[in-house]
């Protein structure tokens, strides 16, 4: 589980800076958010709620250098695959981040 200070990349937002884990009342109700603050807009803030699984499953780790060097020597020489057609791309790509993700985690 994500804690505060930790530097995750939040789905399309980027690398995000996790500022606070508390409870916040929204829409009549309290619930436990995940406060975080992107690093390219300091201005932003982005409330994911703890108990949102799809939400929180959109939290990744970024990779430490020695680990992105290992998967990148470990791709050297593979050949490229390209999916054509961009839905059916995205949903691959979704699927490998989410296996990469719970090997992370």
């Amino acid at each position: 589980m994500f804690k505060t200070n930790d530097i995750p990349v939040y789905g399309n937002n980027g690398i995000c800076t996790i500022t606070d884990i508390r409870s916040e009342e929204m829409c009549g109700s309290t619930s436990l958010y995940c406060i975080l603050t992107p690093m390219y807009d300091n201005n932003s803030t982005i409330y994911i709620p703890i108990d949102n699984n799809k939400s929180v499953s959109s939290l990744r780790y970024v990779l430490a250098k020695d680990e992105l060097d290992k998967m990148l020597f470990e791709a050297e020489g593979r050949e490229a695959v390209w999916i054509a057609a961009a839905k059916d791309r995205g949903e691959k790509f979704k699927a490998v981040a989410h296996i990469e993700n719970e090997l992370i985690n």
